[in-house]
C-alpha cells in the first residue's frame, strides 16, 4: 500500500510556490512603474500621447492585479489568506502556510 503525502507539507508547498510568483508579480510592478517613470519624466518619450503612456501603465498594472487576484489564495480554502506576504497561517481556515 502506497503513503499517502503529508497533506500539509503539501500545502506549505504550494503556498510557496504562490508566495515565490507573488513575489516576482510585485517585483515586475515596481520595475514597470521605475521604467514608466525613468521614460516618460526624464526622456520624455511619450510627449506626444501622454493618454497613450498612462494607458499602457493602467493596463499594465490593472493585469499585474488581476493576476494577484487569482494567485493569492490559501492552497487548501482557496479564500485570500490576508494581506502579509509573511502569512505563516490562513486567516480563514487556520491551515498552516510556512
Amino acid at each position: 500500500m502506497q503513503e499517502q503525502p503529508d497533506r500539509s507539507e503539501d500545502t506549505k508547498h504550494q503556498f510557496r510556490i504562490r508566495r515565490t510568483r507573488q513575489i516576482w508579480i510585485n517585483l515586475l510592478v515596481c520595475l514597470v512603474f521605475i521604467a514608466f517613470v525613468y521614460v516618460h519624466l526624464v526622456h520624455d518619450v511619450f510627449a506626444a500621447s501622454h493618454a497613450t503612456a498612462w494607458s499602457l501603465l493602467i493596463a499594465t498594472n490593472a493585469s499585474l492585479l488581476a493576476i494577484t487576484f487569482f494567485n493569492w489564495r490559501c492552497p487548501t480554502c482557496k479564500q485570500h489568506p490576508g494581506r502579509s506576504i509573511t502569512q505563516r497561517s490562513c486567516a480563514h481556515c487556520g491551515v498552516s502556510l510556512r
